[in-house]
């Protein structure tokens, strides 16, 4: 471990670098191996969060393969919010006949996507390909002869393959089961969760760890959770760009341990990290 230590440069992170998600980069110092939650009431952003941070940990680093188990949306979905991140393009826009500049765009962020497919550095499956946490670890295991990264969004889709009789029981088997994907392989598990309810609209206060719905071993075996939420709820749904807010609720990978603002492009489903942290909110 010393000589691991000794080798690497003082100047770059412990974990996979970032471009567009620098500041979460240096708070974290890097994506490294561990078990990610990034929680969020249901329509605030979180999956096109993750699709963000996905397409930035790839694009930033060359020898590194992702995949991304969607258990929310369906593959054509994810990947028209790929290309809308990617062109700039309206996600509803890039769908439709195109012309000019914006078609050109779409055709540069297809024949991006598809180069990253012909190279096998990106893999998308959805509730199609996949049902519980053995499908998901069978196919870590076809992809370790690279490094390799993962994302899961939908976690309380994902069905466990022992039995058990609870919904408690269901999310310690879900907690144990991405947890030791993280541990087993060393590689980073980015997860989604929905909150059990928000009370940001009505007085103003940010989630807390607590607000993921059945908590449990989740809070227990995370290595970071980031809770994501409006900076102003009032107003969040009369505009096309919104601040969020990204409060490091939990976090083994360093010491910081405050809140952080993105300005999420509703339209095109672009994520843009601040570059400097917030200086309120910082419960």
């Amino acid at each position: 471990k010393l000589e691991l230590y000794q080798s690497r440069d003082p100047n770059e992170p412990i974990g996979y670098r970032l471009t567009n998600f620098k500041r979460l980069q240096d708070n974290i110092d890097g994506i490294q191996a561990g078990f990610y939650l990034v929680g969020a009431d249901t329509s605030i952003g979180k999956t096109s969060f993750c699709v963000n941070l996905f397409l930035d940990v790839l694009d930033t680093n060359k020898e590194l393969t992702g995949i991304y188990f969607s258990l929310d949306d369906n593959k054509d979905i994810v990947i028209n919010r790929i290309l809308a991140i990617q062109s700039g393009i309206k996600i509803n826009k890039i769908q439709k006949e195109l012309e000019g500049d914006d078609l050109t765009l779409r055709s540069q962020s297809s024949s991006w996507l598809s180069e990253q497919s012909e190279k096998r550095r990106l893999f998308i499956y959805d509730q199609s390909d996949i049902t519980d946490t053995g499908d998901v670890e069978r196919k870590i295991k076809r992809r370790l002869n690279k490094p390799l990264f993962v994302v899961v969004d939908g976690l309380f889709n994902l069905d466990v393959e022992e039995n058990t009789d609870g919904i408690r029981e269901k999310n310690i088997a879900r907690a144990n089961e991405l947890k030791k994907l993280s541990d087993i392989y060393r590689i980073p598990v980015i997860c989604t969760a929905e909150l059990r309810k928000s009370s940001q609209g009505q007085e103003g206060k940010p989630p807390t760890v607590d607000s993921i719905m059945e908590t449990g071993k989740f809070k227990y075996n995370a290595n970071l959770i980031l809770l994501l939420y409006p900076d102003d709820m009032n107003c969040y749904d009369e505009h096309e760009e919104a601040i969020i807010k990204i409060k490091y609720a939990k976090n083994k990978l360093s010491h910081y341990r405050g809140t952080d603002k993105a300005t999420f492009q509703r339209t095109n489903s672009r994520f843009i990290y601040a570059d400097k942290k917030s200086n309120t909110d910082l419960s």
